[in-house]
This record gives structure tokens, C-alpha cells and sequence, in this order.
């Protein structure tokens, strides 16, 4: 995201397209965490389908309805791959950095031990935070319901900590602005179906 917000500041046709393009990242966010606890902890993924699911396909629609604004051509935008083996390095040093500390966490503090190093880890990696707590429910240090918990409270301070990125590259305070109350009203949203699906479903 770092990398996608310094693009985008290069030029005011890609300034243009910084809410939807930062939406479109978070929906394959929430994707991409959704998928990793259904591969690797497939039981924790029940809790946290529908919170995910919702924020995702809201901020889908708030991409849809703001791609009008982004009809100006923009500059030609390069990315390097996302794919290296400096990234691989760093996913699997966090991977392991997060787990070690989820299960001290875990060990004195309970289940709100991990759940507030999720929310810590989300600032720096939710994909790797996620492993993590996927990782440790299958080999009982969490309980499913616990991971899938995690996960999308990790998930939602990924989307957060993409507001002060955007905003230090582009200095741009409308679309600050308008990212901020999207992603504030996605978080509510998230929460609100998480309550209803630990209370009623």
C-alpha cells in the first residue's frame, strides 16, 4: 500500500483515482485473509465470512460508485512485482515474529492477549497475522472462533492504517477525507454483522 500511494501522488490523474484504486486493494484484502483462514483453518472461517464479506463487497460498491470521478487518463502507473523473494522474506519473518508473540499473548493474557496483538499486527501485515492465527488454531493454542475473530479484527486495522499512508503521499484532504468516512463506515459495518453473528446466528 506504501508503494501504491508514493504512485499515486506522482501526477493528478492518478491522485484521481486514489479512493477507488485504495478500495479495490481492501476488497482483495478481506479476500485474500477469507481465503487464508478457509485453506488453513477452515473452522475458524464461519466467524469471519460474513464481517468480511460485508465490508468487501461494501467497499466494491463505494469503488463502483466513485469510478465517474476517475475518467480523467491518468499517467502511466508502474508497480514492481509483488511477488520477491525480499517480500517472501519479510511475510515469513513476520509470520513467525507474530506467532511467537500471539502465543506469549495468549499464554498470559487469554484469548484478549492475541486478539490485541491481531489488531497490532494488522498495522504491519493482516495477511501475516492471519496465517498466524490460522496456524495456531489448527494446532489448538486458539480456538477457531478465537482465529476467526482475529482475522477480521486484524483485517480492519489493515484497512485503517491505509488512511495516514495516503494522505502523507498525496497531501490530499478531500480524498482523505472521503477514504476516511468510507473506511470508517466499512469498519461499522463489519462490526455490526460480527455482533449479529455471534449473538443470533
Amino acid at each position: 500500500m506504501a508503494e501504491l500511494s508514493t504512485r499515486l501522488a506522482q501526477g493528478d490523474g492518478l491522485i484521481a483515482l486514489a479512493v477507488p484504486v485504495v478500495l479495490l486493494t481492501v476488497v482483495a484484502m478481506f479476500v485474500r485473509n477469507l481465503l487464508i483462514l478457509v485453506l488453513f483453518a477452515p473452522a475458524a472461517a464461519p466467524l469471519a465470512l460474513w464481517p468480511m464479506l460485508a465490508m468487501a463487497t461494501g467497499a466494491a460498491y463505494f469503488a463502483w460508485r466513485r469510478r465517474d470521478r476517475s475518467l480523467r487518463p491518468p499517467a502511466e502507473l508502474t508497480l514492481s512485482s509483488p511477488v520477491s523473494l525480499r517480500k517472501v522474506f519479510s511475510f515469513g519473518m513476520l509470520f513467525l515474529l507474530i506467532e511467537v508473540i500471539g502465543t506469549i499473548g495468549a499464554r498470559f493474557l487469554g484469548k484478549y492477549g492475541f486478539l490485541i496483538v491481531s489488531l497490532f499486527g494488522g498495522l504491519v501485515s493482516s495477511a501475516s497475522t492471519t496465517a498466524a492465527a490460522a496456524t495456531m488454531s489448527i494446532h489448538g493454542k486458539l480456538s477457531p472462533q478465537i482465529a476467526g475473530f482475529a482475522a477480521v479484527l486484524t483485517s480492519i486495522a489493515s484497512a485503517l492504517v491505509n488512511l495516514p499512508l495516503v494522505y502523507r503521499q498525496t497531501r490530499r484532504k478531500e480524498e482523505t477525507r472521503t477514504l476516511s468516512a468510507i473506511s470508517f463506515l466499512l469498519v461499522l459495518l463489519g462490526l455490526l454483522v460480527l455482533l449479529f453473528r455471534q449473538r443470533f446466528w
